[in-house]
């Protein structure tokens, strides 16, 4: 929603590559490394689920877990559009007021 997309520009500057899932709600939290770690589990990446809500987590250091993980990231990304920096550099000023007023609420959402 808005609140995420507001750290949008700090993430593309950063090499970060967003993606917008065109198949509805994406609600899956995987992340994989080196081939070799896999990483699942139902916390964000915001102050509210690492410091406030009960969220679980897996770590698995296994290839075929992390391949397999591969496979379905990649299948996301082929079901998704890349956010382009310089476009989102762009969008109009309404549209970054909004979003950088919902992040100051952020950390309660």
């Amino acid at each position: 929603g808005l609140a995420s997309r507001s750290y949008y520009t700090e993430l593309l500057e950063a090499g970060v590559e967003v993606h917008h899932f065109r198949g509805g709600l994406l609600h899956s939290k995987t992340c994989t490394v080196d081939g070799r770690w896999s990483l699942v589990g139902t916390g964000n990446l915001d102050q509210r689920s690492l410091n406030l809500n009960l969220e679980i987590g897996l770590a698995a250091f296994d290839p075929g877990t992390t391949s397999a993980f591969r496979g379905l990231q990649a299948e996301y990304a082929r079901s998704s559009d890349r956010v382009d920096a310089a476009a989102w550099s762009q969008r109009p000023m309404l549209q970054r007021l909004l979003q950088n007023s919902v992040q100051l609420m952020a950390p309660l959402l």
